[in-house]
């Protein structure tokens, strides 16, 4: 597994951040999609589309998620990022925070997304908020609480 940071001590595996959040996944759930995700941020996403009035999509492809609209626990997953965790409480105690603030709240460029077909091929979205993202220090970074589609955003830029 590549480490998504070049800090050794502190590096988060890419493979354990949540595509959504890019932040360390606590409670990872595998989408009809085939992706896995943080819980609250693609609940916080099917609400959106739901709010929105449109069928829900994939974050990542942009293709229509089953009508079933379960989501399925990833025990295997979760285990693994546990026991990195456990290895590194600095990381867990920062993801634990972040995690108590809530749901991520989603911008309406994201929330747009939730109207986009496969053929458009929507870039995986970003989430700009006091977070531990992967890759990220054990302090948090980033800023604004939105999130943001396509590339990272610099932090304070609300475009």
């Amino acid at each position: 597994m590549q480490p998504a940071a070049s800090s050794p001590e502190h590096a988060i595996p890419q493979e354990y951040a949540c595509p959504i959040t890019q932040s360390v996944m606590l409670d990872p759930v595998l989408a009809s999609d085939g992706h896995t995700y943080e819980r609250t941020a693609i609940e916080a996403w099917l609400a959106t589309c739901k709010s929105q009035r449109q069928p829900p999509r994939s974050p990542l492809t942009g293709t229509l998620l089953s009508s079933q609209l379960e989501l399925f626990p990833n025990h295997s997953l979760r285990k693994i990022i546990s026991e990195f965790l456990d290895a590194h409480p600095a990381i867990r105690a920062a993801a634990e925070a972040e995690a108590a603030e809530g749901a991520p709240k989603l911008s309406a460029e994201l929330a747009a997304r939730c109207m986009v077909g496969p053929g458009d091929a929507p870039s995986p979205p970003q989430i700009q908020d006091t977070t531990l993202r992967a890759g990220a220090e054990s302090g948090a970074t980033g800023s604004g609480g939105t999130c943001r589609g396509g590339a990272a955003r610099e932090a304070g830029d609300d475009g």
